[in-house]
């Protein structure tokens, strides 16, 4: 399985790509929405981990734009988030959620562990 990762926070990415590059997943990551939708058109991944809170732009455009492209509408989004998401956003989500991580809440290895947890029930 091929995964983007798309976090401004380095050390969350630094994080998560060890543990899933151990796992024997290929990895990318990305640190804005504009880098995440050029590593998209590069190369469309299996499976895409968000953090909605981007610095040049909200985590809902790319998952906009991942709906907006054919190849990769139908890829499931994992979110890491800090923050609790209304029923609003929920239902703009549309159902391509497979899951909402909450680091805020979580620590640090069972954000880990059921990351891992997730992608291997897909």
């Amino acid at each position: 399985k091929n995964i983007l990762i798309v976090d401004s926070e380095h050390d969350t990415c630094e994080l998560l790509e060890s543990v899933l590059l151990a796992e024997g997943y290929q990895v990318r990551t990305a640190a804005t929405s504009g880098d995440a939708m050029q590593a998209i058109k590069a190369s469309a991944p299996d499976l895409l981990v968000l953090n909605l809170i981007m610095p040049d732009a909200h985590g809902f455009d790319l998952i906009e734009f991942v709906k907006s492209r054919k190849e990769i509408k139908s890829t499931p989004l994992v979110l890491i988030t800090n923050q609790d998401l209304s029923e609003e956003d929920m239902n703009a989500l549309n159902g391509q959620i497979q899951v909402t991580l909450n680091k805020g809440i979580l620590s640090e290895q069972n954000l880990l562990e059921e990351l891992k947890k997730t992608i291997k029930k897909m």
